[in-house]
């Protein structure tokens, strides 16, 4: 199922709009760029994480990427803007570390019963090359399924499928407790 990707959209092409800052309602943190740009224009994104659970995922808002999955695996994509990059001018090693979290977490969770949620324990990243510009996209499969724990392998790569990141990592499958 897909997410939609309106809030990237939004992002990228808020240009000054989003210059400046705000206080979050919610945190009461203070936003500046990117993070006030998609709270403004992309508004308060819900995901179905497989056919039974939808949840509000505002750290999906603040970044402004899109998450697809089904069967055991998932994607995450990022258009990079101004607001992704560290003082290199590249993307920020958290931004394909964020995608293939969240691709893993989806893969996961296209599999767990109904009830159920998945927890990150650990991830181990791989840099291979800094990204500049464009979209990147992070793929996620289980490679070995458990019913407690889930092993996963994701990569990130970029618009001419270059691998730009590549991490392997370990899932806690969270069962609702009985009564």
């Amino acid at each position: 199922m897909a997410v939609s990707a309106a809030g990237v959209a939004a992002v990228a092409g808020a240009g000054a709009a989003g210059v400046g800052s705000c206080r979050c309602p919610t945190s009461g943190l203070r936003l500046y760029g990117g993070a006030m740009r998609a709270r403004a224009f992309a508004g308060s994104e819900r995901i179905s994480v497989n056919d039974h659970t939808e949840l509000d995922f505002p750290f999906q808002t603040l970044l402004g990427f899109s998450i697809e999955h089904g069967d055991g695996e998932a994607w995450s994509r990022i258009e990079i803007i101004d607001d992704h990059r560290n003082p290199n001018r590249v993307a920020h090693g958290a931004i394909p570390f964020a995608l293939m979290d969240t691709a893993m977490g989806g893969a996961v969770m296209s599999q767990v019963d109904e009830g159920c949620f998945c927890a990150t324990i650990e991830i181990q990243t791989r840099f291979h090359r800094p990204a500049s510009d464009g979209l990147l996209t992070a793929h996620a499969r289980i490679i070995a399924p458990g019913r407690r724990v889930v092993q996963l392998s994701a990569e990130t790569r970029d618009q001419q499928d270059q691998l730009i990141a590549s991490a392997t990592g370990s899932f806690a499958i969270i069962r609702p407790r009985s009564e």
